[in-house]
């Protein structure tokens, strides 16, 4: 809910998804659900810069169905990309246990979160949209700013806590980046194992500052 007030409620420039046409196109009871489904696929393949009508081809819908349900491409972007901001709530589940151990929980915690093909389309979706659509990158950074830099902040310890949380939170975008846009080798193939024995100690060492 804080994430939906933050992305949509603030979004004054955008025509409310309540706004849609009158009248109710032919659709089944799933079709809102088939048209997300298509449209985390088509951004993740494309960006922002895909359109309605590839998304409706692959959700098997009439074009007017897309604008009935969200209103505009913009407005169904917004909607898709929402469920991403629900995985960075499971960041302080890394902080429970042994704090010498904090590195290789959340290592793992990322690396399996973007290795996870839901969560990685809507990744990809999001960060290949920044350069085309503004609200992509207020998105971006409210995922990154809010969702992973601010919790992480609280657990770490040192006088500059903002700078590191920062540092921290580009160096797991980064990674992902890396291994799933630019695709640099060997990362994009290595292993989920390979890639956590690396980024743990990593990730370990602004936890050890004093």
């Amino acid at each position: 809910e804080f994430i939906r007030h933050t992305i949509i409620g603030d979004m004054s420039q955008v025509n409310s998804i309540s706004k849609k046409p009158a009248g109710r196109p032919a659709g089944d009871a799933d079709t809102r659900g088939k048209i997300l489904a298509a449209a985390r696929l088509e951004f993740a393949h494309e960006g922002y810069s895909t359109s309605l009508r590839k998304i409706a081809t692959r959700a098997r819908v009439d074009p007017s169905l897309l604008v009935h349900y969200f209103g505009s491409k913009q407005q169904l972007f917004v909607e898709s990309m929402l469920p991403l901001f629900e995985g960075p709530r499971h960041i302080p589940t890394a902080f429970i246990g042994e704090r010498s151990q904090i590195g290789e929980r959340m290592a793992r915690l990322f690396v399996g979160m973007t290795s996870q093909p839901a969560t990685r389309n809507l990744m990809l979706g999001l960060f290949k949209s920044v350069s085309t659509e503004a609200k992509a990158a207020d998105m971006v950074h409210q995922f990154i700013q809010t969702a992973i830099i601010d919790t992480i902040g609280e657990y770490l310890p040192g006088p500059n806590k903002k700078l590191q949380a920062n540092l921290l939170g580009s160096q797991v975008i980064g990674l992902f980046v890396a291994r799933y846009i630019v695709k640099v080798e060997p990362l994009a193939s290595a292993s989920d194992e390979e890639l956590i024995e690396y980024l743990a100690p990593r990730l370990q060492a602004h936890f050890d500052i004093i």
